[in-house]
């Protein structure tokens, strides 16, 4: 019994993970390029109204793959999928 429950706990453990502080991802890392509030810079506005008409799954991709010929890194050595879609979730929803 005591290994059943030590297993599922190693199991909520790795499928819940811990959620991500997008906000200070952002501060941390992208801040600097897109500035403080969103607004672009060195890189692209990301302000919801920025952003509106861009498909999520490919904002995510740009997160995770860079994009070739800009400033833009990519980040898929330090996010995973869920947290690029979760970075995209944040950004749509930020005051503009």
């Amino acid at each position: 019994m005591k290994y059943f429950t030590l297993l599922s706990l190693c199991a909520f453990t790795l499928f819940a993970g811990s959620a991500m502080d997008v906000e200070k991802v952002f501060q941390e890392d992208c801040e600097i390029c897109h500035g403080s509030n969103h607004e672009g810079g060195i890189g692209s506005d990301l302000r919801p109204n920025a952003i509106h008409d861009k498909d999520s799954d490919t904002l995510s991709k740009v997160i995770l793959n860079g994009r070739d010929g800009t400033a833009m890194p990519s980040f898929y050595d330090r996010f995973s999928e869920k947290e690029a879609i979760e970075m995209v979730k944040y950004l749509r929803n930020s005051a503009s």
